[in-house]
């Protein structure tokens, strides 16, 4: 499948989806008011998928797996056919609604950060019986970067030593990423910052856990 640019991508194709979101939510409420009127939770899932293909498409992860934990909830809905069924309603009428509130995000911020989406995704899951998704599942490292090991490492330290040594970084860091965010000469935090971690890898040495 060829995906697109997903910011670039979201600007063109925005106003067609929020026209689709408020079709599925309008179907939803219609749905709950009258559970006999199959007809419009059919629709909600087939506007469910159309969506999803959209995202798939431009390239949003976070938007795509949400709408396909709201996509399988509305089939677990239909499949049921019965009235105890208000938490499911619920829960897919607030999703629309965080989902909404993340496109209107990503089209201002010019971000997609997917994470912001693991928790209403949880609580489908949650829902529907399924195990959490990780926090770190929309997060990407490069594991080929070759390693330096200039700063002195874990085999010239005493282990004793290193669960000080550890606190030590981890306060450095977070110095350095409290300097950053609070925007006060980002420059020099960000070396703070990198000067943690690579004292932290060297502390790791030549071996799985680094």
């Amino acid at each position: 499948m060829v995906t697109i640019d997903g910011i670039g991508s979201l600007n063109l194709v925005k106003a067609e989806i929020d026209n689709t979101l408020k079709q599925a939510e309008t179907a939803i409420e219609m749905y709950a008011d009258d559970t006999e009127n199959e007809a419009k939770l059919k629709l909600a899932i087939e506007l469910f998928r159309q969506v999803r293909g959209i995202f798939r498409l431009i390239g949003l992860p976070g938007a795509t797996m949400l709408i396909s934990e709201m996509e399988l909830l509305s089939k677990d809905v239909f499949d049921e056919r019965n009235d105890d069924n208000e938490i499911q309603l619920a829960a897919l009428s607030n999703a629309i609604i965080i989902l909404n509130h993340y496109l209107e995000y990503v089209h201002i911020k010019q971000s997609i950060f997917p994470a912001l989406l693991i928790t209403t995704i949880n609580e489908l899951r949650v829902i529907g019986k399924k195990s959490f998704v990780a926090e770190s599942s929309f997060f990407a490292v490069n594991l080929n970067v070759v390693r330096d090991f200039s700063v002195k490492s874990s085999s010239a330290v005493d282990l004793s030593d290193i669960p000080i040594l550890s606190r030590r970084l981890r306060l450095m860091y977070q110095v350095g990423m409290l300097g950053v965010f609070k925007g006060e000469n980002p420059k020099t935090n960000f070396r703070l910052m990198l000067r943690a971690l690579q004292r932290i890898d060297a502390l790791c040495g030549d071996v799985p856990m680094g």
